[in-house]
């Protein structure tokens, strides 16, 4: 069980159900009907952070019940928490270990929607095909994925792309290094010394 910072809202973990009151009424907002290990409140009461037993830690709108994030982890996590700020929610997960004190993998993922961008468009090297935009965002309206790739129609279009673009992915090439001279040998001729005069 969990309260609200500001004491408007209770989470309750019972009989395998995540459920969420408003305090003063008793009256049930939401709820989602799966084994719940723990659940926290963010500092301001706004979000909802719940790790499950059999599925991926969520974020959810504490009046609404919507889900706004679905954090990927490869097991079960046991615990969850935000950060001060709200930007993170850490993730704690208990391995243990026969006759040796218990490991602890805490894990802290972003939530802002700016640290999410600037992330993934650290890792992308171009931007995102059509075919990639369909599988990944559905029907969201096409745009450019991150601001240094230019306009997406140029990987739809790959014959049209700019003489400029070409040249700026030429410039940002890196050459292969030059071979090694070969190592300069000394002719015999020279190496042996002159002989005196007689």
């Amino acid at each position: 069980m969990a309260f609200s910072p500001d004491g408007r809202y209770v989470a309750t973990m019972h009989a395998r159900a995540l459920r969420v009151f408003e305090t003063d009424t008793g009256k049930q907002l939401w709820m989602v009907p799966e084994q719940v290990d723990d659940v926290t409140f963010s500092h301001d009461g706004h979000y909802i952070a719940a790790a499950f037993n059999d599925s991926n830690p969520t974020v959810f709108e504490t009046n609404t019940g919507k889900k706004l994030a679905q954090l990927t982890e490869e097991d079960p996590v046991n615990a969850v928490a935000f950060s001060p700020d709200g930007r993170y929610v850490l993730t704690f997960e208990i391995l243990e270990n026969a006759g040796q004190s218990p490991a602890v993998i805490v894990t802290q993922q972003s939530l802002q929607v700016a640290d999410l961008i600037k992330e993934v468009c650290s890792r992308l090297t171009r931007d995102l095909t059509q075919a990639e935009w369909k599988q990944y965002l559905g029907d969201e309206p096409r745009q450019t994925t991150c601001s240094t790739f230019g306009s997406y129609n140029q990987l739809d279009n790959p014959g049209r792309v700019p003489a400029t673009r070409a040249r700026s992915r030429q410039w940002r090439s890196v050459p292969p290094p030059a071979p090694s001279p070969p190592p300069r040998t000394i002719p015999r001729a020279q190496a042996t010394p002159p002989r005196a005069s007689a």
